[in-house]
């Protein structure tokens, strides 16, 4: 039934009069047909690993023996490799308007989405596919709470106030952004996480281009050419093997910061995994959308020519909310849990302190 309601609620994003929805489809669709294709290789082959690429997910012979030659070769020409339309990889690394975005393709996908579901049906497979289990954040939320305010509970026109003002978003994508924000208090802030991780990554290209003087890697995605993606600008050499100048612009908290939500192995690296299907948005819990919608907020707000002097209802300053980006200590590297379990280790000895003494171990009984 949640399937259904799903798939129902893809369908009128498509028919939305706001391009961005026919994009947060987008984004949606090629994320969930990655996993559930995903599931559907390691049920029927029995190998241990999907393929890590969705092109060579989409170039298996499991699949293929499933769904069909013809299938694929349709699903490889849309969302596949590089040679093809790449929309998938077009969309989740920035690069698309929702303004240029062709509905069409979009109700193709839902509609091979549908037709993929059909042949499993037929096939009387559907009872044989074993579907993973979903990443789960809970046991990350304690720490990321810990050290970023609740923004979503602050006034959104301050936040679209900073969006309209900054002069690092492109203006082809300061609509999506702010309707983004307008969710941010609803029961729909995983939109915000969806929709702002892609334009996350653009305006920080555009960041690092200014950085490193190279402003060709901003302007297209090219299918003989290595896009820009987070890998690349948190990388601390460039392909030349040159060194990143970044830094030179952002704060060394900023970079921690873009580390632990993107890159650490033991982080949220959360656009890897919301792009290739792993999390279940429907359930992202609201510290997630704050750590995505802060330091998206600190970057833009970076780029405004004069400071605002916004303050919300309850008398927060934007400034003292973003404060927690400007002193951020890295979370998830492996220093921090060393830092923190030899923090730990000392409170643990501090308290044998407090613990009455055998009388065997007192020193006047080890002196007789």
């Amino acid at each position: 039934m949640m399937v259904l309601q799903v798939c129902g609620e893809w369908f009128q994003y498509v028919r939305s009069t706001n391009c961005s929805d026919a994009l947060l489809c987008l984004l949606l669709l090629t994320a969930t047909l990655e996993r559930a294709l995903g599931d559907v290789y390691l049920s029927v082959s029995g190998a241990p690993h999907c393929p890590a690429l969705l092109k060579d997910l989409l170039s298996s012979e499991e699949l293929e023996q499933t769904f069909g030659r013809p299938a694929m070769w349709c699903l490889k020409a849309v969302i596949g490799p590089p040679t093809g339309f790449n929309l998938r990889n077009i969309a989740w690394h920035g690069f698309l308007s929702a303004a240029d975005l062709n509905r069409k393709f979009v109700s193709f996908l839902l509609i091979m989405a549908a037709s993929l579901g059909q042949v499993l049906e037929s096939r009387r497979l559907l009872q044989q596919i074993h579907h993973r289990d979903p990443v789960s954040y809970v046991g990350k939320l304690g720490l990321i709470s810990s050290v970023i305010p609740p923004i979503h509970e602050m006034e959104t026109q301050s936040l679209i106030d900073v969006i309209d003002r900054s002069e690092i978003i492109p203006a082809w994508s300061k609509d999506s952004c702010i309707h983004c924000i307008r969710l941010l208090r609803s029961d729909r802030h995983w939109i915000c996480t969806v929709m702002l991780l892609p334009q996350l990554e653009h305006i920080l290209r555009r960041i690092y281009a200014v950085a490193n003087d190279c402003y060709e890697r901003v302007l297209t995605a090219k299918s003989s050419v290595f896009y820009t993606t987070f890998d690349e600008m948190l990388s601390p050499l460039l392909l030349d093997k040159k060194p990143n100048q970044l830094a030179s612009i952002l704060e060394r908290p900023q970079l921690e910061y873009l580390f632990d939500l993107l890159s650490h192995p033991e982080g949220l690296r959360l656009r890897d995994k919301l792009s290739h299907g792993e999390v279940d948005v429907y359930s992202m819990p609201v510290q997630v959308t704050d750590y995505v919608v802060t330091i998206f907020i600190s970057l833009c707000y970076q780029w405004i020519p004069s400071a605002l002097d916004s303050r919300d209802e309850s008398g927060t300053s934007l400034e003292a909310a973003l404060a927690g980006v400007h002193k951020y200590q890295v979370l998830f590297h492996p220093s921090a849990f060393l830092r923190r379990q030899i923090a730990n280790a000392v409170c643990d000895v501090k308290m044998l302190e407090q613990l009455d003494m055998p009388d065997q171990l007192r020193p006047h009984h080890c002196a007789e």
